[in-house]
């Protein structure tokens, strides 16, 4: 399986940009970014932050302030556009069933954990290939970025809250085989 994960924010980072989502009560139903693909599924139970806050172009802005100076990420993804950011509150009893991403948001996908893994039980993303899986639980301020095409889901999160950051990238090299050499 093929990713990488890199150290994306400082301690610093993440409490401000914890702070500015704290800052907003204006947390939707994650069902709203699923759109009319899946309608009335019950494939994920979490909130989102509203995009059209300050707590969101705070916390944006400290992100993308990050990412551009992310070797890693820039090497791995071939760099292009990446965008919307997601912010995604699962609380007790959330989780995100198997899925892929849309491959019209982008060749990789890239969640950024703003939550310690001592602040929440569950909640880990499983990434599948074929008949094996791995569970990933970063580190606040951590980043792993993956082929969009990667079957994963984020089990229930049994006790706390998970915050996380997701994004999806459209690398400058279109041709698969391109980006892979």
């Amino acid at each position: 399986m093929s990713y990488i994960i890199s150290e994306l924010l400082t301690k610093s980072q993440v409490s401000q940009m914890r702070s500015a989502l704290d800052s907003s009560q204006d947390w939707v139903d994650g069902k709203k970014s699923i759109g009319n693909r899946l309608p009335n599924s019950d494939v994920k139970k979490n909130l989102e932050l509203n995009q059209q806050t300050d707590a969101y172009e705070k916390a944006t802005a400290i992100l993308w302030n990050a990412l551009v100076k992310c070797i890693d990420f820039a090497d791995f993804t071939g760099g292009g556009k990446s965008g919307p950011i997601i912010y995604s509150r699962t609380l007790k009893g959330g989780y995100y069933k198997t899925h892929l991403d849309s491959p019209d948001m982008g060749q990789f996908s890239s969640t950024i954990f703003l939550s310690d893994p001592d602040e929440y039980s569950g909640g880990e993303l499983v990434l599948m290939n074929g008949n094996s899986s791995e569970k990933i639980k970063l580190k606040s301020g951590s980043i792993i970025t993956y082929p969009s095409g990667i079957s994963h889901q984020v089990n229930e999160v049994t006790s706390g809250t998970r915050e996380v950051a997701v994004l999806w990238t459209q690398s400058n090299f279109k041709n698969s085989r391109h980006r892979e050499i």
